[in-house]
C-alpha cells in the first residue's frame, strides 16, 4: 500500500512539472525582455554596390574577397535580427550593420558570433535607459547585458558617420563590434583571447599599458577615450586600425603590427 501511494505521489509531481513547464518559458520569455520590430532582408542582389559606395574596407579587396565579404554579411543578416526603435533604417543602414560585424573578423574563416541574437538601431540617440535623448549621458553604441544580454544597441546617426567618415578612425558600430569579440571569452578586458595567440598576450598587455600612459600624458594621437581602460583601448584602437591603417602603421608602427597580429590581417 505504501509502495502505491509513493508511486502516485511520484505521478503527480511529474504532472505537475511538466503542466508547468509551458509557463515557466512564458515568463521566461515575458519577463525583462523588450522587443522591437524586426527589419527585413531582402537586398542581395544591391548589396555589392552598396557596400562599394559606401565601405572602404570592402573596396580595398580582392574580387575574390569581395564576394566572400558580400556572402559574410548577408548571412550575419539572415542569423542576426536587426530592428529598430525610435527611427527607421534603410537597406544601406542594414548592409553597414553587416559591413562593421564582418569587418573585425573577415580574416577568421568559419567565424560566428555566439552570444548575440539581436540588434537594436536606435535613432537619432539613446541614453542608458534607452530613453531616445540628446541630453547629457548620450549613448551612440552599447553591448547589452543582464535582461538585455544578447543585444547590441546602436544609434542610427553614428552608425551613418562611421562610413560617412572613414578616414577619421571612429566608427561606432566596428568599436561594439570589437567588445563583442572581446566578450566572447567570458570577460570583457581588452584581451580578446578567441582570437589572440597565447604568446601575443603579455606582450599586448605591456604595449596597451605603456600607450595608454602617453594617452594620459597627452602624446599620442588615439582618441582618448582609449585610456578609459585595456576593453576601451582595443575597441579603440581597432577603429583607428581598420579605417586609418596607413596613418597608424606611420605614427604607431608597433601597435599597427600588434593589431595584426590580433586581427590575423596579412602582410
Amino acid at each position: 500500500m505504501d509502495g502505491e501511494i509513493e508511486e502516485m505521489n511520484w505521478v503527480i509531481i511529474v504532472a505537475v512539472l511538466v503542466l508547468s513547464f509551458p509557463v515557466w518559458k512564458f515568463f521566461e520569455r515575458k519577463v525583462g525582455r523588450r522587443k522591437w520590430p524586426a527589419v527585413q532582408v531582402s537586398f542581395a542582389s544591391r548589396l555589392k554596390r552598396i557596400l562599394g559606395k559606401r565601405v572602404s574596407f570592402y573596396k580595398n579587396l580582392s574580387a575574390r574577397e569581395k564576394r566572400r565579404f558580400e556572402f559574410r554579411v548577408m548571412r550575419f543578416l539572415q542569423n542576426h535580427e536587426v530592428t529598430t526603435a525610435g527611427t527607421r533604417i534603410n537597406e544601406t543602414d542594414l548592409a553597414l550593420v553587416g559591413a562593421s560585424a564582418v569587418i573585425p573578423v573577415f580574416r577568421f574563416e568559419r567565424w560566428r558570433y555566439r552570444g548575440l541574437d539581436e540588434v537594436v538601431v536606435f535613432g537619432p540617440s539613446f541614453d542608458r535607459n534607452f530613453a531616445g535623448t540628446g541630453e547629457e549621458g548620450r549613448v551612440v553604441g552599447l553591448l547589452g547585458t543582464g535582461d538585455l544580454d544578447r543585444k547590441m544597441f546602436l544609434c542610427r546617426d553614428a552608425l551613418r558617420k562611421g562610413f560617412a567618415q572613414e578616414k577619421d578612425g571612429d566608427n561606432t558600430a566596428i568599436h561594439e563590434f570589437v567588445h563583442l569579440v572581446d566578450k566572447m571569452d567570458g570577460r570583457v578586458d581588452g584581451i580578446p583571447k578567441v582570437i589572440i595567440r597565447r604568446q601575443y598576450v603579455l606582450p599586448w598587455l605591456e604595449l596597451m599599458k605603456r600607450k595608454i600612459g602617453e594617452i594620459e600624458k597627452g602624446q599620442s594621437d588615439i582618441n582618448p577615450y582609449a585610456a578609459m581602460g585595456n576593453e576601451e583601448f582595443l575597441a579603440v584602437t581597432a577603429e583607428y586600425f581598420f579605417e586609418c591603417p596607413e596613418k597608424m602603421e606611420e605614427r604607431h608602427p608597433d601597435l599597427h603590427k600588434a593589431l595584426r597580429y590580433v586581427f590575423k590581417d596579412p602582410d
